[in-house]
């Protein structure tokens, strides 16, 4: 293939990419006792007109009577990659009110995930471009994060720091294949001490990868996962967690897959705090020009 021939590759691949391109929203719903036996969700989609990023992945950070405060990464177009960034959104419209970023490297960040220790706030947001988990401490008053230590010197992928078992936690999964069916489970003595792994779950599928944290439902714990089965954060699963003689077990309660007409792409992130949860959804920026071009593909590959 000579250099002109690479060229109309490249070309054409990158028109595919713009017109594949997709964009994530974040958005919230009540929880109550019967959550799980739900076949449906109300869930108030976040108002914003930005056209040059997006938001998923979000962690709540705080609720008041007027407002809702998130954690999400933010996707900024400019600059190619994920940020972190705190939402100030009105509690009755869902109107987005106020973007801060506050932390923002190099690299791609993500998945902002919220520790609350001894009244501070950390977070130890996915950098595994990094090779390692760093975990941050709120400073209030710059509204930013500062290091405090790296937590674990592993590419982790949405790693979830879990005090729910007498000791601490990470639930994780890892490069290079952070989308598959093994999920990493290690243990420390101390919240930022030193994690050691102490067992490997093996799905039936590729069901591993954390979409939050745990959560308390009718006194069991709930971990919610993201199905990775043929695409990348296709929809959400939850597990009830048991923990017997130093052994995690996990059972199947629920599957949910995206039910709106627009963000109908996918949907990885479940977060609860205060009996409110949010979420994430993914749609088409071009959604019937990249519907047309998938049906089109699949027509081709049929008759092929």
């Amino acid at each position: 293939m000579n250099d002109f021939e690479n060229e109309e590759r490249d070309t054409l691949n990158k028109i595919k990419r713009n017109l594949l391109n997709i964009s994530w929203n974040i958005g919230f719903l009540n929880i109550d006792k019967d959550f799980v036996n739900k076949s449906t969700w109300d869930i108030r989609w976040m108002k914003h007109n930005y056209k040059d990023r997006w938001f998923a992945d979000p962690f709540i950070l705080k609720v008041t009577n007027d407002e809702i405060i998130v954690l999400v990464e933010e996707f900024y177009d400019p600059i190619h990659r994920g940020r972190i960034s705190k939402l100030t959104i009105d509690k009755q419209t869902y109107e987005l009110k106020k973007i801060d970023v506050i932390l923002e490297l190099n690299s791609h960040l993500s998945f902002p995930a919220i520790f609350r220790k001894d009244d501070k706030i950390y977070i130890y947001p996915e950098n595994s471009a990094e090779g390692h988990l760093v975990i941050y401490e709120f400073d209030e008053k710059d509204n930013n994060f500062k290091p405090h230590k790296i937590l674990h010197d592993e590419p982790l992928t949405d790693a979830s720091l879990e005090t729910c078992f007498n000791s601490f936690h990470i639930f994780t999964t890892k490069l290079p294949i952070q989308n598959g069916n093994q999920l990493f489970i290690y243990q420390s003595e101390k919240w930022d001490g030193e994690y050691h792994p102490i067992q490997v779950m093996e799905f039936p599928s590729n069901t591993s990868r954390n979409a939050g944290s745990l959560f308390m439902l009718n006194g069991k714990i709930i971990r919610p996962a993201q199905d990775c089965n043929g695409a990348y954060g296709k929809g959400l699963v939850f597990y009830e967690v048991s923990y017997t003689d130093g052994v995690f077990e996990m059972k199947e309660l629920k599957r949910m897959y995206p039910q709106h007409t627009i963000y109908d792409q996918g949907m990885h992130t479940f977060n609860v705090y205060d009996n409110l949860a949010v979420i994430d959804g993914r749609k088409f920026r071009k959604p019937f020009i990249s519907k047309s071009l998938l049906a089109i593909n699949k027509f081709i590959k049929k008759i092929k």
